[in-house]
């Protein structure tokens, strides 16, 4: 049966094989489990398959006639339906049988054949073929994968889906997967050929549109990642073939599944071990987490710097001794708050993280919240302890007072205020700052190094400081106090 044999040589060879369960056989649309035990026939020449011509051609002797060739044909159902002998009556019932089951969600692949009398392909060969059927095959949705199309339209990422697959299965699938309120229309569906009339300005118009682009070809898949580029969108592309890696090439971020082709896992930035897109929302919010740590971080150095900065400089302004000296610095930014900034990095993941709005590639790292942050706290911070220092120089006239508190109102307040901007979008007292452990005990570790800087004789020596009594510890308390104050108004500000 050249049906048999048709299926039976595609199942070997075809890009594509199904992976899922058959589809209910109707009137030759044939089951995909009868044919993989059948033997072999030999194969005399090949066509590959072809994206653009969308269809598979291979040669076999006959069995019948030893003079004869076989030549198989398979391929796009509607494609290979124009190639066969069907009247034009046969060909549109086959169509509408073809598109209830695609409606389905089921994949198709349409077989025909012909008698020849010669060992080589030839395209002209390729013609008023005898049509055979087509096989249905559904690949059931991963599990997951819906909630994962959710999860990433709520983090604000457009998902939009680039197929080979018929126009009515790719349209039944993306409805099962729920990726718009209601179901889609027609604008928001582009075929290959409707893609290929478009000028680049009349693609790049549209691309925002469009949800869903079938029947296309690799050309046309890197046609539309450059148009979402042009419309300054951050494109990662997903794909597992060798056809697939230009696009991939191209996009910012290019993902292959683990099986995908080695020339499309070398163009590939990331390769899915697992081949879920779950995977690829958790990458997502996993690069959110380290962005906002990162960005607390840098907030946390540059306040620490500038405050001390502010310190020296004003100090020296006002024609008074320096507020602080290098060793003391030395101390702060070493030894104290070393720790602190390795804490911020293991910050756990905060509530909502998802739901906030992609960056874009005009994210900043310091944005006006973070620059009025490092502004507002380096001012209140350093002007709290040149106060605090010349309040002490004017009426106790100890010089090594009046810096062990400056130095002491610096070490401690970056200590206490880090807290506070461990999270940029919640109070201080709903934020949580008990869940990461990493960073009490970082500021505890640092509050006992600045405590021993006060009091053990030999780092008195080094840094030259001095005890402090309880009058003094309540004020720097309170310095810090206040910078919290400050940051959680910014805070409520923005929020």
């Amino acid at each position: 049966d050249p049906l048999e044999i048709a299926m039976n040589d595609w199942a070997r060879h075809a890009p594509q094989q199904p992976r899922g369960k058959p589809g209910k056989p109707n009137n030759r649309i044939s089951e995909s489990s009868a044919f993989a035990e059948q033997e072999l026939v030999e194969r005399l020449d090949t066509l590959p398959f072809d994206p653009k011509k969308k269809y598979i051609a291979t040669l076999h002797q006959s069995q019948l006639d030893a003079g004869q060739a076989l030549l198989l044909v398979s391929g796009a159902p509607e494609v290979i339906l124009n190639k066969s002998g069907l009247s034009e009556k046969e060909k549109q019932e086959w169509l509408e049988k073809l598109i209830t089951e695609a409606k389905k969600g089921h994949r198709l692949v349409g077989f025909a054949y012909k008698e020849i009398n010669c060992r080589k392909i030839k395209e002209s060969e390729i013609e008023n073929l005898k049509w055979l059927g087509c096989l249905v095959y559904e690949d059931p949705l991963r599990k997951g994968v819906k909630e994962a199309l959710m999860e990433a339209k709520r983090a604000g990422i457009k998902v939009k889906v680039i197929t080979g697959d018929y126009r009515h299965t790719a349209e039944a699938i993306m409805n099962k997967l729920s990726l718009q309120a209601e179901e889609l229309k027609p604008t928001q569906i582009m075929e290959g050929y409707e893609l290929e009339k478009l000028s680049s300005e009349e693609l790049d118009k549209r691309i925002e549109e469009v949800v869903l682009f079938c029947r296309t070809s690799p050309e046309q898949k890197l046609r539309i990642v450059e148009a979402l580029q042009d419309n300054q969108e951050v494109v990662a592309m997903t794909g597992d073939g060798v056809n697939d890696a230009p696009a991939i090439k191209k996009a910012d971020i290019g993902i292959v599944v683990e099986g995908a082709s080695a020339v499309a896992q070398e163009t590939a930035d990331m390769v899915l071990l697992d081949s879920n897109f779950s995977t690829i929302i958790g990458a997502v919010e996993e690069g959110r987490n380290i962005f906002i740590n990162l960005k607390k971080i840098v907030l946390y150095l540059m306040s620490d710097t500038f405050s001390e900065i502010i310190l020296v400089i004003a100090s020296v302004v006002l024609g008074l001794p320096l507020a602080i000296t290098a060793s003391q610095i030395l101390w702060i930014n070493l030894i104290v708050d070393f720790l602190p900034y390795f804490a911020l990095t293991m910050e756990p993941k905060q509530k909502g993280l998802m739901l906030d709005k992609p960056k874009g590639l005009q994210g900043e790292l310091l944005n006006r919240q973070v620059k009025l942050l490092i502004g507002l706290i380096s001012l209140v911070t350093g002007g709290a302890a040149l106060l605090v220092f010349w309040w002490y120089l004017k009426f106790s006239g100890d010089l090594q007072l009046a810096r062990s508190m400056a130095f002491t109102v610096l070490g401690v307040g970056t200590l206490l205020y880090v807290f506070s901007i461990s999270n940029l979008k919640e109070p201080i007292w709903k934020a949580g700052v008990g869940k990461n452990l990493w960073l009490w005990g970082a500021v505890m570790l640092g509050l006992g190094l600045q405590t021993e800087a006060i009091y053990t004789p030999v780092l008195q020596r080094l840094l030259r400081t001095t005890a402090l009594g309880v009058n003094e510890w309540i004020v720097v308390l309170v310095t810090g106090g206040v910078v919290i104050g400050v940051i959680e108004g910014v805070k409520w500000r923005y929020k």
